[in-house]
């Protein structure tokens, strides 16, 4: 008895209608949610290559700018860059040296190189 129930069964799959309107409604449904799943990923990816070339040039900019920092420390560190703010802001001498200062500066643009290697030359010897 179990043979033709399984027969019957068969049977109506076989003859059985396909009713090909809801076939072609489900497969237009599907795609159209992956045409819009496709343009909403590209819309996503558009917006994530803007924003990777916006963070590389920053990144470009911080590099830049950590070069040029440590350009500084090094030299800020060095003994030349501490004599030479030693000298000039605080006015500091090595021994021996004679300090100079000059009160007309305007004057100094009226003398020639000549006449300044003679200033020079009075000035050494008359000591």
């Amino acid at each position: 008895m179990a043979q033709p129930e399984k027969e019957t069964l068969l049977q109506r799959l076989r003859t059985r209608q396909v009713n090909w309107y809801v076939v072609i409604a489900v497969v237009a449904v599907m795609a159209a949610l992956f045409v819009f799943g496709l343009r909403r990923n590209d819309a996503e990816l558009r917006r994530l290559l803007t924003r990777e070339a916006a963070l590389q040039e920053t990144l470009a900019q911080k590099e830049h700018q950590n070069l040029a920092l440590q350009r500084e420390i090094d030299t800020v560190g060095s003994m030349g860059y501490i004599e030479v703010h030693a000298r000039s802001d605080h006015g500091y001498l090595k021994p021996g040296e004679i300090r100079f200062e000059i009160e007309n500066a305007d004057q100094l643009d009226a003398y020639t190189q000549e006449e300044w290697a003679i200033r020079s030359e009075e000035m050494l010897f008359s000591n």
